[in-house]
């Protein structure tokens, strides 16, 4: 199975971005980055 990913970051802080796994879903993200270290995200499955 073959998996693409596309994340995009805003000031180092925040993050958006989705995904594409051929014949069988799509994926979208959002997250932030909490003490430079630490990520909080969601991902939601659309298909």
């Amino acid at each position: 199975m073959l998996d693409y990913t596309l994340r995009l970051h805003y000031r180092e802080m925040m993050f958006a971005g989705f995904s594409l796994r051929l014949r069988d879903a799509v994926a979208i993200h959002v997250g932030a980055t909490i003490m430079e270290d630490f990520q909080v995200s969601y991902s939601y499955d659309i298909f």
